[in-house]
């Protein structure tokens, strides 16, 4: 598949962040520059207008294809499993629908209901998570690292929803609807070079399994928009692998696809 011919964005996101810190912000960053960026980027056109006006979506991944590039078990640290019923793709076929959701102006409990599905106007989605008790959501103590890729015919929509969800978080803070009650929350932005990101730090109370500590890192490269999560129950998040570690692993299994 090429992936590679699509989109340079990735590759100059992963040449900048492996060679350089991460920086939290006030006002996200524009695109690095890379010698071979303009090249690439004549050469890709993933999302053209064919003669008809349909869109036609050349050189992406279908979400069966974005699943197999999700990071595997070895990852993660020992304990960790992956938590089959909250893994989830939309198929070896792409999406070309029109978006059902809009993450500006969907509510709080739509936002529980259909993030990590399909229906966000999309091409593909694949996400899944690892988990100390999967299939034990009334745990009170455990940790889990989720992973979830959208991807868009272009980066107009892919930073479209971004924005989307930076909005939706300020409004949902930790994700959260009740019975679940925030107790600290913050949001800002990352600055990583060619990509637009924020994260969200948060501590949640639930009433059945107690304090849930979550850290999300929501970043748009090109097309792509990844959202890598870290959450803990009753013990404190796990320093490794870093939502940081998770990004760049991810993007670089995403390259060579």
């Amino acid at each position: 598949m090429p992936f590679r011919v699509r989109t340079a964005g990735l590759a100059i996101f992963l040449t900048a962040v492996s060679g350089a810190g991460v920086t939290a912000c006030s006002a996200s960053t524009t695109a690095a520059t890379h010698p071979t960026a303009t090249r690439s980027a004549q050469l890709s056109q993933s999302t053209q207008l064919s003669q008809s006006g349909q869109v036609s979506l050349s050189g992406q991944l279908t979400g069966t294809q974005l699943a197999d590039a999700l990071l595997p078990a070895a990852a993660f640290p020992r304990g960790f499993r992956i938590d089959q019923p909250a893994a989830f793709d939309s198929g070896n076929r792409l999406e070309t629908g029109p978006a059902k959701h809009h993450p500006d102006s969907m509510s709080c409990a739509d936002l529980a209901r259909y993030y990590t599905r399909t229906g966000f106007g999309e091409s593909a989605l694949a996400t899944d998570d690892y988990s100390t008790h999967p299939g034990n959501y009334n745990s009170r103590h455990g940790a889990i690292f989720a992973q979830t890729v959208y991807q868009f015919a272009n980066e107009r929509a892919a930073k479209a929803f971004w924005r989307g969800l930076r909005v939706l978080t300020a409004r949902c803070p930790g994700w959260a609807i009740p019975p679940l009650r925030v107790t600290s929350s913050r949001i800002f932005a990352v600055r990583y070079p060619g990509a637009l990101a924020f994260q969200m730090n948060s501590t949640v109370v639930d009433e059945k399994v107690g304090t849930i500590r979550l850290r999300s890192l929501v970043v748009v490269v090109d097309e792509d928009v990844f959202d890598i999560d870290a959450s803990a129950i009753g013990r404190s998040i796990p320093a490794r692998p870093s939502l940081r570690t998770m990004l760049l692993e991810l993007t670089s299994r995403l390259q060579g696809r």
